[in-house]
């Protein structure tokens, strides 16, 4: 049995150095295109790049890493969509998305893209906003994709705080 475990410990090894490459390129594919369709400007970004050892560099047309700057809150979030949609994509599988809050480090043209993007993924997402984040013209850019809202009520019965959902949106 030791024996068959080391030689499926090498096997899986083997599959992952083989992987790699392969899949650090298409996450890196899929993280440029996510990034371009949520940025409202396409002139930033060239490509984003994963070296062998998993760095990531956001390239500028002049070649620079756009990491290496002081990115706003706002382009870190849509970095980190951008990882979680690329995961998504290239692991071929459908998970749930939970995002807390998605759209308040960002300007009105980042907001639409966003809820575009998340609302184009083929996998369950569940967003958590406030009474002023997803309203109006943003939940419009998202009404068909949404199936369920829920409101979260809380308040305090003999001293103990709780919440709970009520079916519904924010009037």
């Amino acid at each position: 049995l030791a024996t068959r475990a080391d030689q499926v410990a090498d096997m899986l090894d083997g599959l992952v150095a083989e992987a790699w490459p392969s899949q650090t390129q298409q996450v890196a594919w899929e993280m440029t295109s996510a990034i371009q369709s949520m940025a409202h400007r396409n002139d930033y970004l060239r490509e984003v790049e994963i070296d062998d050892d998993g760095k990531v560099e956001l390239l500028a047309p002049d070649g620079r890493d756009l990491r290496q700057l002081d990115l706003s809150a706002g382009e870190k979030q849509i970095f980190t969509q951008a990882l979680f949609s690329a995961v998504a994509a290239v692991s071929e599988r459908d998970f749930p998305l939970v995002v807390d809050t998605p759209l308040g480090r960002l300007d009105d043209q980042h907001r639409v893209n966003v809820l575009k993007h998340l609302a184009a993924r083929s996998g369950q997402v569940i967003l958590i906003s406030t009474d002023t984040e997803v309203v109006n013209q943003y939940l419009d850019a998202i009404r068909t994709k949404v199936a369920k809202a829920y409101i979260i009520r809380n308040g305090t019965r003999g001293g103990i705080a709780r919440s709970w959902p009520e079916e519904g949106y924010f009037e």
